[in-house]
């Protein structure tokens, strides 16, 4: 009986709750992410390593607005850690919750998108290079810079 209690401890569970816990863990070791939630739908173990679907909202916001994303997570010292999204977790990504952010998403409330203002310390996204107060952007090009596919200097 004592064998069966020891092998038991030896590895961690293989269950949605250890992979929660792994996802809540990474979540909250990432400052960007402290404004979403994320619950993970699905798991799939494969031996050290799983595939989780997470959904991610913006916290307290409705489930409805949750997009799926894949984490693959990574057996160490016993326990489930999220290596990081999957190779491919932005693919389609657009296409999810009508091609908008979900609410909460980091860079989601752009002046301009809705009205709300990027969180407190952010750069100014009218900042970047190449962007324009009209959200397009142009190449910055030297004055004496060639044209580049047939645009203008």
């Amino acid at each position: 009986m004592a064998a069966l209690v020891l092998s038991g401890c030896s590895k961690s569970a293989d269950n949605q709750e250890a992979a929660q816990k792994a996802v809540d863990k990474y979540f909250a070791s990432k400052p960007g992410l402290s404004s979403m939630s994320a619950r993970v739908q699905s798991v799939i173990f494969r031996g050290n390593e799983a595939d989780a679907t997470v959904m991610v909202t913006g916290k307290g916001q409705a489930p409805s607005t949750a997009i799926p994303i894949p984490y693959i997570l990574e057996r160490k010292s016993g326990e489930w850690e999220v290596k990081g999204p999957s190779r491919n977790a932005m693919a389609g990504h657009g296409a999810q919750n009508g091609g908008q952010m979900p609410a909460g998403h980091p860079g989601a409330n752009m002046p301009g998108a809705n009205g709300q203002a990027m969180p407190p310390g952010h750069p100014a996204m009218g900042n970047a290079p190449g962007s324009q107060p009209d959200g397009g952007e142009k190449l910055n090009l030297p004055p004496d810079h060639p044209p580049i596919g047939g645009t203008s200097k």
